[in-house]
C-alpha cells in the first residue's frame, strides 16, 4: 500500500513568522519532528506593505516532466486564486535535489539533516537554500514522498496531495516569489530510481523550496482582499486527506475517518479575519462542515488572525463540482464569496 506523508517549514526574518510541521501519512511512513517553532506571530514587512500580490513571475521556466507538473499546479493555482505565481530560481532548485539527496542517503524523511551524514548540505531548510547561494527575507519547504521508487506521476500527484493537507496549504499560499522544485526517487540498482545507497529509501519525493529574496521580496495582498484556495476555476484538487502533522482533527485518525479537500480563507496579514457563515455543495447536496477553524481554536496554533479553514468532515466525491457560498468580515467590513471548484479522480 502506498505511503504519501507531507511537511511545511518556514521563517520569515524580516516578517518575524515561524511556522513548522512534520508529518507522515498515507499508509504509514517514517518522519522526523521538526524543531517546536511556538506560537507563530506576523509583523507585515514595511519595505512593501503597499504593493499588491502582483502577476511578475508566470515566466518560462527549464522544468520537465514531473517538476514541471508539480510547478504548474503550485504556481498556477496560487495565480488563479490570487495568491501570486512564482518564478522558478535554479538556487532553489540545487537546494531542492540535495535535501532529496540527503534524505535517500539517510532512509530518513526530514526537514532537519544531521551533519556529518551522507550528502548532508545544511541542517535547516533555510541553511541548504543558503549553501546553495539563495539570499532572502522569506522561507519555506515542503516535502511529499511515497513509498516507491517509480516516481512517474508523483509530481503532480504530490502537489496535489500537499494542498489537501489544510496547514501545508496554508503554508504553499504564502507570499513568496520563487519556488525551487525537485522530484527524484531511491531504490536499488538497476529499478530505475535516480540514486541509490548503501542504506536504500526505496521512494520517491517531492521537494518544493519557495522564497523571496532581498530583490523580489514578499507579494502583500491588498487590504481589501479576500482571497481563498479552492477559488473560481480550480479544478482537478485532490478529494481526501488521509493524514496530516500536526493532525487538523486530533480527536480523529484521518487514515480511518478522512475529511475533504479544505478551503483556505486569507486577508492581509495584521488584519482580522472573521467568518460568519459557510456553506458547501455538492452533487449529493449540503456537504457536513467541522467548524471553521480559526486562530482562536486552532488546536496546533499553527493560524494567525487573518486566516480561517474550512474542512468538510467527510471526504468529496472524486470528479465533481462543488459551490461555495462564505461571509464574514475583514477588519471589520463584511465581505461575501462564492465560487465553484471541482474535484480530480
Amino acid at each position: 500500500m502506498a505511503k504519501a506523508f507531507f511537511s511545511y517549514a518556514a521563517v520569515g526574518i524580516c516578517a518575524g513568522l515561524l511556522l513548522t510541521g512534520c508529518g507522515g501519512g498515507g499508509g504509514g511512513g517514517s518522519s522526523s519532528a521538526a524543531p517546536a517553532g511556538g506560537t507563530p506571530t506576523y509583523t507585515a514587512p514595511t519595505t512593501n506593505a503597499s504593493v499588491p500580490v502582483v502577476a511578475t513571475g508566470a515566466s518560462a521556466t527549464t522544468y520537465a516532466g514531473e517538476e514541471l507538473d508539480a510547478y504548474n499546479w503550485f504556481s498556477t493555482n496560487r495565480q488563479t486564486c490570487g495568491f501570486g505565481p512564482l518564478q522558478q530560481n535554479a538556487q532553489l532548485d540545487t537546494a531542492a535535489r540535495n535535501h532529496i539527496v540527503w534524505m535517500v542517503n539517510n532512509n530518513t524523511f526530514s526537514h532537519y539533516e544531521v551533519a556529518a551524514t551522507a550528502g548532508f548540505t545544511g541542517v535547516t531548510p533555510w541553511d541548504r537554500m543558503a549553501a546553495a547561494g539563495y539570499s532572502g527575507v522569506q522561507f519555506g519547504e515542503i516535502l511529499a514522498g511515497i513509498s516507491t521508487s517509480n516516481k512517474t506521476g508523483f509530481g503532480l500527484k504530490g502537489a496535489r496531495n500537499l494542498l489537501v493537507a489544510p496547514y501545508h496549504l496554508m503554508g504553499a499560499m504564502q507570499g513568496n516569489r520563487e519556488i525551487g522544485v525537485s522530484v527524484k526517487s531511491g531504490g536499488p540498482i538497476g529499478s530505475g530510481a535516480d540514486y541509490t545507497a548503501a542504506v536504500t529509501a526505496n521512494e520517491s519525493y517531492l521537494a518544493v523550496d519557495m522564497a523571496a529574496s532581498h530583490a523580489l521580496l514578499p507579494q502583500v495582498q491588498r487590504s481589501t482582499d479576500v482571497l481563498t484556495y479552492p477559488c473560481q476555476g480550480v479544478t482537478g484538487t485532490a478529494y481526501a486527506l488521509t493524514a496530516e502533522s500536526p493532525n487538523p482533527v486530533p480527536s480523529r485518525n484521518l487514515a480511518v475517518n478522512p475529511i475533504g479537500q479544505p478551503v483556505f480563507v486569507q486577508v492581509l496579514a495584521g488584519n482580522a479575519l472573521v467568518i460568519t457563515s459557510v456553506s458547501v455543495t455538492g452533487p449529493a447536496g449540503a456537504v457536513t462542515l467541522l467548524p471553521t477553524m480559526t486562530a482562536s481554536n486552532d488546536p496546533n496554533q499553527e493560524l494567525l488572525a487573518n486566516m480561517a479553514i474550512i474542512m468538510p468532515s467527510a471526504p468529496l466525491s472524486p470528479s465533481s463540482v462543488y459551490s461555495v457560498f462564505i461571509t464574514g468580515t475583514n477588519n471589520g467590513v463584511g465581505f461575501s464569496r462564492s465560487f465553484g471548484f471541482s474535484t480530480g479522480t
